[in-house]
Protein backbone atom coordinates (compact mmCIF):
# COMPACT_ATOMS: atom_id res chain seq x y z
CA UNK A 1 0.00 0.00 0.00
CA UNK A 2 1.39 3.35 -0.98
CA UNK A 3 0.94 6.39 1.18
CA UNK A 4 1.85 9.93 0.44
CA UNK A 5 3.39 11.85 3.26
CA UNK A 6 4.12 15.37 2.06
CA UNK A 7 6.03 16.34 5.18
CA UNK A 8 8.32 13.32 4.84
CA UNK A 9 9.02 14.13 1.19
CA UNK A 10 10.04 17.70 2.02
CA UNK A 11 11.83 16.82 5.25
CA UNK A 12 13.34 13.34 5.12
CA UNK A 13 14.13 13.40 8.86
CA UNK A 14 10.44 13.45 9.83
CA UNK A 15 8.92 10.14 10.80
CA UNK A 16 6.11 8.62 8.78
CA UNK A 17 2.64 8.41 10.38
CA UNK A 18 1.75 5.44 12.57
CA UNK A 19 0.44 2.27 11.08
CA UNK A 20 -2.98 1.10 12.29
CA UNK A 21 -1.26 -1.71 14.24
CA UNK A 22 0.98 0.79 16.04
CA UNK A 23 -1.99 3.01 16.86
CA UNK A 24 -3.96 0.05 18.20
CA UNK A 25 -1.00 -1.09 20.28
CA UNK A 26 -0.68 2.40 21.74
CA UNK A 27 -4.41 2.52 22.59
CA UNK A 28 -4.19 -0.97 24.11
CA UNK A 29 -1.33 0.14 26.36
CA UNK A 30 -3.20 3.28 27.44
CA UNK A 31 -6.37 1.29 28.20
CA UNK A 32 -4.38 -1.30 30.15
CA UNK A 33 -2.65 1.42 32.17
CA UNK A 34 -6.01 3.06 32.89
CA UNK A 35 -7.54 -0.23 34.02
CA UNK A 36 -4.56 -1.00 36.28
CA UNK A 37 -4.74 2.46 37.80
CA UNK A 38 -8.47 2.09 38.50
CA UNK A 39 -7.89 -1.35 40.04
CA UNK A 40 -5.19 0.03 42.33
CA UNK A 41 -7.49 2.87 43.40
CA UNK A 42 -10.21 0.33 44.18
CA UNK A 43 -7.77 -1.67 46.31
CA UNK A 44 -6.76 1.43 48.27
CA UNK A 45 -10.42 2.38 48.78
CA UNK A 46 -11.30 -1.12 49.97
CA UNK A 47 -8.39 -1.32 52.44
CA UNK A 48 -9.20 2.14 53.80
CA UNK A 49 -12.91 1.35 54.08
CA UNK A 50 -12.21 -1.94 55.90
CA UNK A 51 -9.83 -0.26 58.31
CA UNK A 52 -12.23 2.58 59.07
CA UNK A 53 -15.09 0.10 59.53
CA UNK A 54 -12.99 -1.84 62.04
CA UNK A 55 -12.34 1.41 63.93
CA UNK A 56 -16.05 2.24 63.92
CA UNK A 57 -16.95 -1.22 65.24
CA UNK A 58 -14.29 -0.77 67.94
CA UNK A 59 -15.90 2.54 68.96
CA UNK A 60 -19.30 0.85 69.10
CA UNK A 61 -17.83 -1.85 71.33
CA UNK A 62 -16.44 0.82 73.66
CA UNK A 63 -19.81 2.56 73.95
CA UNK A 64 -21.64 -0.73 74.44
CA UNK A 65 -19.23 -1.82 77.20
CA UNK A 66 -19.63 1.56 78.89
CA UNK A 67 -23.42 1.17 78.82
CA UNK A 68 -23.19 -2.27 80.41
CA UNK A 69 -20.78 -1.00 83.08
CA UNK A 70 -23.09 1.95 83.74
CA UNK A 71 -25.98 -0.42 84.44
CA UNK A 72 -23.77 -2.62 86.66
CA UNK A 73 -22.54 0.38 88.64
CA UNK A 74 -26.01 1.80 89.15
CA UNK A 75 -27.31 -1.52 90.49
CA UNK A 76 -24.23 -2.41 92.60
CA UNK A 77 -23.66 0.93 94.30
CA UNK A 78 -24.61 1.00 97.99
CA UNK A 79 -24.59 4.77 98.48
CA UNK A 80 -24.36 7.93 96.33
CA UNK A 81 -20.72 8.57 97.23
CA UNK A 82 -19.66 5.11 96.03
CA UNK A 83 -21.74 5.58 92.87
CA UNK A 84 -20.12 8.95 92.08
CA UNK A 85 -16.64 7.51 92.65
CA UNK A 86 -17.33 4.66 90.25
CA UNK A 87 -18.72 7.16 87.70
CA UNK A 88 -15.48 9.16 87.85
CA UNK A 89 -13.43 6.00 87.23
CA UNK A 90 -15.75 4.99 84.39
CA UNK A 91 -15.50 8.45 82.80
CA UNK A 92 -11.70 8.33 83.00
CA UNK A 93 -11.71 4.85 81.43
CA UNK A 94 -13.96 5.88 78.56
CA UNK A 95 -11.91 9.03 77.94
CA UNK A 96 -8.69 7.05 77.64
CA UNK A 97 -10.27 4.49 75.30
CA UNK A 98 -11.82 7.17 73.08
CA UNK A 99 -8.56 9.09 72.83
CA UNK A 100 -6.71 5.92 71.85
CA UNK A 101 -9.36 5.03 69.26
CA UNK A 102 -9.33 8.56 67.89
CA UNK A 103 -5.56 8.47 67.48
CA UNK A 104 -5.81 5.14 65.68
CA UNK A 105 -8.41 6.56 63.29
CA UNK A 106 -6.26 9.62 62.56
CA UNK A 107 -3.29 7.33 61.94
CA UNK A 108 -5.35 5.26 59.52
CA UNK A 109 -6.37 8.43 57.71
CA UNK A 110 -2.72 9.48 57.42
CA UNK A 111 -1.75 6.10 56.00
CA UNK A 112 -4.57 6.28 53.46
CA UNK A 113 -3.49 9.79 52.49
CA UNK A 114 0.01 8.50 51.76
CA UNK A 115 -1.36 5.65 49.65
CA UNK A 116 -3.65 7.99 47.70
CA UNK A 117 -0.80 10.44 47.08
CA UNK A 118 1.51 7.68 45.82
CA UNK A 119 -1.27 6.33 43.57
CA UNK A 120 -1.98 9.81 42.19
CA UNK A 121 1.67 10.55 41.44
CA UNK A 122 2.13 7.18 39.75
CA UNK A 123 -1.03 7.69 37.68
CA UNK A 124 0.02 11.17 36.58
CA UNK A 125 3.45 9.87 35.53
CA UNK A 126 1.87 7.02 33.58
CA UNK A 127 -0.59 9.35 31.89
CA UNK A 128 2.15 11.85 31.02
CA UNK A 129 4.26 9.05 29.58
CA UNK A 130 1.36 7.82 27.46
CA UNK A 131 0.60 11.31 26.15
CA UNK A 132 4.28 11.88 25.37
CA UNK A 133 4.24 8.63 23.41
CA UNK A 134 1.14 9.83 21.52
CA UNK A 135 2.83 13.14 20.80
CA UNK A 136 6.00 11.49 19.51
CA UNK A 137 4.10 9.07 17.29
CA UNK A 138 1.81 11.71 15.86
CA UNK A 139 4.57 14.16 14.92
Amino acid sequence: MLRCNNAAMHNPQEKEMNTPAESLEMMKKMAGDGYESARQLGDINLRTWNSMLEKQIGMFDIWFDIGVKQIELSTAAKDPKEYLGSQVALTRDIGEKLITSGRDAVSTGGEAQGEYRAWYEKSVQSMAGNWNMVGKQSS
